[in-house]
C-alpha cells in the first residue's frame, strides 16, 4: 500500500481526534468522580489576587499580591472548611459569567476531593458542555480520518 498525502491527512485527523477525545473524557471523569465521591461544602467567594510590581509598604499583603477591586483582574478565590476543620483557599475553577456571576462575599456549594481538598467543582457550573464537546469532536475527527484512510487513493 502506497502512502500519499491523503493518508497523512487521515492519520493526523485520527491522532488529533484521539487527543480531543481523551481530553473530553478526562474532564468528564474528573466531574463524575467529584460528584459521586466528593464532599459537599459551602465556599465563600473572595476577591482575586492580582500580581503586579512591588507591593506598597505596609498594606498587609505579601509582596506582589493585592486583592483585586473587581473580577476583571482574574478568577476569584474560594475559601471553605473541610471535614477535618482545615481552612482551604483555592482559585475558582470556572470564570464568572454574565448569567452566573460570582459575587464577592456570597457562598456557593462546592464538592471537593477528600484526598486532595484543593480539587473542587462548583455545583451546577461543571462546564460539562465543553467536555462533551471535546469528546464529540474527537470522535467526529477520528471517524473523518478513518474515512479518509479507507476511501482515499
Amino acid at each position: 500500500m502506497a502512502y500519499g498525502p491523503a493518508s497523512v491527512v487521515g492519520l493526523l485527523a485520527v491522532a488529533g481526534g484521539a487527543v480531543s477525545l481523551v481530553a473530553g473524557l478526562a474532564g468528564l471523569r474528573h466531574v463524575w468522580r467529584l460528584r459521586g465521591g466528593g464532599v459537599a461544602a459551602w465556599a465563600l467567594i473572595k476577591p482575586a489576587l492580582q500580581t503586579s510590581g512591588p507591593a506598597d509598604a505596609g498594606d498587609g499583603h505579601a509582596e506582589g499580591e493585592r486583592p483585586a477591586r473587581s473580577l476583571a483582574g482574574g478568577r476569584p478565590r474560594l475559601q471553605f472548611t473541610t471535614e477535618d476543620e482545615r481552612v482551604i483557599e483555592v482559585v475558582c475553577p470556572v470564570p464568572p459569567t454574565r448569567q452566573q456571576p460570582l459575587t464577592i462575599g456570597k457562598h456557593v456549594l462546592i464538592r471537593y476531593d477528600p484526598a486532595d481538598p484543593r480539587t473542587v467543582v462548583i455545583h451546577r457550573r461543571e462546564r460539562l458542555v465543553r467536555d462533551y464537546g471535546f469528546a464529540g469532536a474527537g470522535v467526529a475527527w477520528m471517524f473523518l480520518g478513518l474515512l479518509v484512510l479507507v476511501f482515499a487513493p
